[in-house]
């Protein structure tokens, strides 16, 4: 997102090759009821590897507003803020752990009179990218104060670009901030002034923590699982009607599930069947996977695939399948 003349701007949209910045949608700040921020007009992007998030930086660098200033032939003409979100979470577990990134390139402070020009669209680049850093630098130095008990109120608001960095100031985030400065004397007192900056912002204190959020589509999923184990249960201890034969539907099911758990790495996959003919037709198909193995064992084939074969349970016979007895 590039913040250009106080005015947000997708630099990822995938109509910007052929439109200018300024026939993109403008990106606007919404606040919520529990006051947190969100960004309307602002494409999200998913990045499956490293090799992603690099090419999206990259195409949101090149499409920044760039002009030549008498400082600097290529100079930057906006604040920009790359944003990533990270999420991590353990096969079956409900909780996940949630991070945010704000990747924030500063443009550097400019006085108009040394600028040596007379150019509006510049002189108006300057102001706005010199009030951005003013106010900045207000929410630092306010952040100081309430470290030290001297201040409550934070002014947040007071900028688009302190109203987006809000979570990456003070509180549950670890902030770093790498300062450039010219070496020419002439700019000595710029080159004070960002020092003072970096100073203040080296003194603000963090308090960091997980962000541990819960899956509801796991919970809800756990949820269900129990449920229907608990069904399968209360029906075989009721000694509810079972079935006189399977169907091919039930051959099916059968296999898909022995199939599943087999090849399933999480430790609470589990096996939910609320006939006995069906548990059954499962066990004979773990005994003919077995017995699988144990002839490619001896035959020295090693540990191919193994086939589940849809040998149907006889219907007069309960536990013909399996070889175990129909009756407790």
């Amino acid at each position: 997102m590039e913040i250009y003349l106080k005015g947000g701007y997708d630099l990822l949209d995938e109509n910007h090759a052929t439109k200018s910045l300024f026939d993109l949608p403008k990106v606007q700040m919404l606040e919520d009821a529990t006051g947190h921020f969100h960004l309307r007009n602002l494409s999200v992007h998913r990045a499956e590897t490293e090799e992603d998030a690099l090419n999206l930086l990259f195409i949101g660098d090149t499409n920044r507003v760039v002009s030549e200033t008498p400082k600097n032939d290529a100079s930057t003409r906006s604040h920009c803020i790359f944003m990533i979100q990270l999420e991590s979470q353990a096969t079956g577990s409900d909780v996940k752990l949630v991070s945010k990134i704000h990747l924030v390139d500063l443009s550097g402070s400019e006085r108009v009179f040394k600028t040596g020009t007379d150019d509006k669209t510049t002189i108006a680049e300057a102001i706005s990218i010199n009030s951005g850093l003013s106010h900045l630098q207000l929410v630092i130095q306010a952040l100081n104060k309430k470290a030290r008990g001297e201040q409550d109120h934070i002014p947040f608001r007071g900028n688009m670009m302190t109203m987006i960095l809000r979570d990456s100031l003070g509180g549950n985030c670890n902030t770093k901030m790498i300062a450039t400065i010219s070496a020419l004397k002439e700019d000595i007192h710029e080159s004070l002034g960002t020092c003072k900056f970096a100073r203040s912002v080296q003194m603000v204190q963090n308090d960091m923590k997980k962000n541990e959020r819960a899956d509801p589509g796991v919970i809800i999923a756990r949820l269900k699982k129990e449920v229907a184990e608990l069904k399968a249960e209360l029906a075989m201890a009721n000694g509810g009607e079972g079935k006189d034969h399977l169907t091919s539907e039930d051959l099916d099911r059968c296999n898909h599930m022995v199939g599943n758990f087999i090849k399933s790495d999480d430790p609470s996959q589990t096996l939910v069947l609320p006939d006995r003919l069906m548990i059954n037709q499962c066990f004979y198909q773990f005994r003919n996977l077995y017995k699988q193995m144990e002839k490619k064992a001896k035959v020295g084939g090693g540990g191919g695939p193994l086939a589940i074969e849809d040998t149907p349970s006889k219907s007069s016979d309960r536990g013909a399948a399996s070889g175990l007895p129909s009756k407790e």
